[in-house]
């Protein structure tokens, strides 16, 4: 064989390979369980370690993985703390507003309290002026009576 025939088939291998490794590189890139290592690039495309440490690119392209993971674990771990700054504030501004309906009841119940205490004292007063009337009812009723007497005392002595 020629060697032209050698390097074809050496050629169409590299370019196997190099599809093999990027179609694994890809896998690992869209699913996080995989590892980012040469060893699982390996197991996925059945090419030895060696050969894959040797073409350079997936070192290159495994350590972007990484990076990216880390960028993304970063990302996330920044918006779950954004969340819980933003529950920990409504549970702040929920712990605020229910003081401030506690106060409120607080005070309604004081003023209820005291509007009682005033009727009751309205009721007291009331029943006190109504004996007094009828008292001195009684005793008008009374005046008038003895007016009356004198008063036909006075005729009759005229």
């Amino acid at each position: 064989m020629s060697t032209q025939a050698y390097d074809e088939k050496n050629q169409l291998d590299y370019d196997e390979y190099t599809r093999k490794l990027n179609d694994a590189l890809n896998e690992i890139s869209k699913n996080t369980k995989l590892k980012a290592t040469i060893n699982e690039v390996a197991r996925l495309s059945g090419i030895g370690r060696n050969t894959v440490r040797d073409r350079g690119f997936p070192k290159k392209r495994l350590k972007e993985i990484k990076e990216e993971r880390k960028k993304k674990a970063l990302e996330e771990k920044k918006q779950k703390q954004t969340e819980l700054e933003i529950i920990t504030e409504e549970r702040d501004k929920l712990a605020k507003e229910v003081v401030h309906w506690f106060s409120e009841f607080v005070k309604a119940k004081k003023d209820r309290d005291s509007f009682e205490r005033q009727l009751q004292r309205s009721i007291d007063n009331a029943s006190y002026y109504k004996r007094e009337f009828n008292k001195q009812k009684e005793t008008i009723k009374a005046l008038e009576a003895k007016n009356e007497q004198l008063k036909d005392l006075l005729r009759d002595l005229k």
